[in-house]
């Protein structure tokens, strides 16, 4: 407390912490890391140029039907099956780039 006299044994001044404007808030840097995985999320699934080399439509369907409730019609094989393949490579492509 401050009584404006020193008290011996201890220092005259407190150290002092500044989050000031030179550095990012955690928001900011949480956001960003969010950024960076849903480009990543996105390359592994879409592709990326020049040859586009994504997953396979069957399981890109299956990943919008059930993460962005999207409607896709499945002629062929089980949507359970194409969403957990799906699944799996999205996990190996970001263990592969360090994020997983």
């Amino acid at each position: 407390m401050r009584s404006g006299t020193e008290v011996e044994g201890l220092p005259r001044a407190a150290v002092g912490l500044s989050s000031g404007g030179g550095q990012a808030h955690f928001d900011d840097m949480a956001d960003a890391a969010e950024r960076r995985v849903a480009i990543a999320c996105d390359a592994l699934i879409r592709g990326t140029p020049p040859d586009y080399r994504g997953l396979p439509q069957s399981q890109q369907l299956a990943l919008s039907n059930k993460h962005l409730y999207a409607v896709f019609r499945f002629n062929r094989g089980d949507e359970a099956e194409h969403l957990a393949a799906a699944r799996e490579a999205v996990r190996e492509g970001l263990e592969r780039r360090g994020i997983w």
